[in-house]
């Protein structure tokens, strides 16, 4: 039979209490309540599976649009967030578009007078299992909030947009409040009851038993959807639910108290990570430090939190209008690295190694002319494997016992070695592994001055093993820099000097871009294509541990900051290095 497969639901919209700069929104688009479809005259209940092999997310988390009443012409918003929760419910967080109709349906759905989302899907696969369709393969492409849909229930309901030529009626299946639930189990096991009076008092035991076990199953099923339905809406909106959840407060209690902004400091209901808060907490030497996301090691610092420190000297560290996703991110973007097309992985899970296949040699003996009836030429490129290992990456800061009184200033300090220090350091290791490499590739040489011959033959080296000349980059101190802007080219009377030009502007030789670092060795250059050095990290965040005992005698605190992260050169014959020898 055929199956339309092209198809709409409606659900009631889940409001939340946001920031109204954000203009975002959780709704649930689904679920896998049945809903009557007829085919070929005959009723189908077709069953939406929800499960991550089922569903397929990618448009939805493609930046998919939300729209008007499914007219495409009605673009008011875009979803920014989806996900198949653990109590088979589809949620996403929506943005607000706030200009033009995107105000206007936000405002009304702060008013609750828009309250129907309705999710376009394509189903990909299904069978039929007596008169259920069950759908086991579908993609939503489009979220719509809607205005009359054609079936007015809570919950599932139905578009009054039919495809031409389809005859459907969808009949949802509202879940019936709880006190309902039970009290008609109740009179059904009254009158069980009465029937069996007659007989013994010990069967009128047994059912009052299995009446007591199935109300205590009902109430468990309630406990287990208010837990699924607050950790769907952690996930969503990056926030912590454990005390709401230990507590018993539902999801509407929990809206609620949302509404109002939260001044205690140590209530872990904050929708955002307080580094500063952390740090206070962790500065009372004599208290257990509670209330906070803690690691296998310390306390979890989310990469965002890293972002800003406010200061009156150095303003943001980083720039606010990147994404950073993982610490590695923020490091980069403190360091020379940054300049580099660094290949970065990030949020790896477990312990385990990550090998990377790296091309050793190309394909260019498989190509050329052959004469008529000839053979095409064969070759097999030469592949190895690059293997990043699990290690720490670690530093300390030290807070005094009066810095410590300053939870403002610790943050500012603390924040400060996070990312400069580490940043320095790690830029110090890639470079270090990159000469390390490049000697033991051969890709070394030793000349008494760095002058136009030297790097021309350095460059031809790397051109004689597939390096693309436009790929290479010059890494050199700035002494070094200083040095080869007073070296004249092949003593010429024109005064062409072998690094010329400013800032991000700066050639060697007329034609290598110059990168410069302090943690490159004078008297030192390194040449190479950069994007063959790979760096990953285990998780995206780091963890901030305290040492309470090796500066007790002093009154001060150190913090320690883990993360687990390796680099590797993925190709060592990239780079050559020039270093001038006494």
């Amino acid at each position: 039979m055929e199956v339309m497969k092209k198809q709409k639901r409606e659900m009631r919209v889940q409001t939340l209490p946001t920031n109204n700069e954000s203009r975002e929104v959780l709704i649930a688009f689904s679920s896998e309540s049945p809903v009557t479809r007829t085919i070929n005259g005959k009723d189908y209940q077709e069953i939406l599976l929800h499960t991550s092999e089922a569903v397929d997310l990618s448009r939805l988390n493609n930046g998919a649009a939300l729209l008007f009443n499914h007219d495409f012409d009605k673009h008011i918003g875009i979803v920014e967030d989806a996900n198949i929760d653990s109590d088979k419910i589809g949620r996403a967080l929506v943005r607000f578009s706030s200009v033009g109709m995107g105000d206007e349906k936000y405002q009304q759905v702060k008013e609750g007078v828009l309250r129907k989302v309705s999710v376009g899907y394509e189903i990909n696969d299904y069978e039929i299992d007596g008169e259920n369709l069950i759908v086991t393969n579908w993609a939503p492409y489009e979220i719509s909030m809607v205005s009359v849909p054609a079936d007015d229930f809570v919950g599932v309901g139905r578009s009054l947009e039919v495809p031409e030529g389809t005859e459907e009626s969808e009949q949802p299946v509202p879940e019936e409040p709880i006190a309902e639930v039970l009290q008609d189990e109740v009179h059904a096991v009254v009158d069980e009851v009465e029937e069996v009076l007659s007989e013994s008092a010990q069967v009128v035991e047994e059912v009052i038993e299995d009446v007591k076990s199935e109300v205590t199953e009902l109430i468990n099923k309630d406990e287990e959807q208010r837990i699924a339905e607050l950790n769907g809406m952690a996930r969503v909106l990056k926030i912590d639910v454990s005390e709401a959840i230990a507590k018993g407060i539902s999801v509407e209690d929990f809206k609620r108290q949302m509404k109002q902004p939260i001044k205690d400091d140590n209530n872990i209901m904050e929708n955002k990570f307080s580094l500063s808060n952390s740090i206070r907490a962790m500065s009372n030497l004599d208290a257990e430090v509670e209330g906070l996301d803690m690691g296998t090691r310390g306390v979890k610092v989310p990469a965002n939190a890293l972002r800003a420190v406010n200061t009156t000297t150095g303003a943001n560290l980083i720039q606010e209008t990147i994404a950073y996703d993982s610490y590695i991110d923020i490091l980069r973007a403190n360091s020379i690295l940054a300049k580099f097309p660094i290949t970065v992985i990030s949020g790896l899970e477990g312990d385990g190694k990550l090998s990377l296949p790296a091309l050793n040699a190309d394909f260019t003996d498989s190509f050329g002319f052959v004469a008529e009836d000839g053979t095409s030429p064969e070759a097999t490129p030469a592949f190895g494997k690059v293997t990043l290992e699990p290690s720490d990456f670690t530093g300390s800061v030290y807070l005094t016992r009066i810095m410590m009184k300053s939870s403002a200033a610790a943050e500012r300090y603390t924040t400060d070695a996070m990312i400069k220090g580490a940043a320095s350091q790690l830029e110090k290791h890639v470079m270090a592994n990159v000469v390390s490499e490049a000697v033991a590739a051969g890709n070394t040489a030793a000349v008494a001055t760095i002058d136009f011959d030297s790097v021309v033959d350095a460059m031809g080296v790397l051109g004689s093993k597939n390096v693309a000349s436009g790929t290479v980059v010059a890494v050199m101190s700035p002494a070094t820099r200083a040095t080869l802007r007073k070296q004249v080219v092949k003593g010429n009377t024109a005064a062409k000097f072998l690094v010329e030009g400013q800032g991000d502007a700066q050639l060697l030789a007329g034609e290598i871009p110059v990168v410069e670092s302090t943690l490159v060795a004078d008297g030192q250059v390194i040449l190479g294509d950069f994007s063959q050095i790979v760096i990953a990290q285990w998780g995206s965040d780091v963890e901030l541990d305290r040492d309470t005992t090796t500066s007790r005698n002093r009154g001060g605190l150190y913090l320690r900051v883990w993360a687990t992260m390796d680099t590797k050169v993925a190709r060592k014959e990239s780079f050559y290095v020039l270093t001038v020898t006494p």
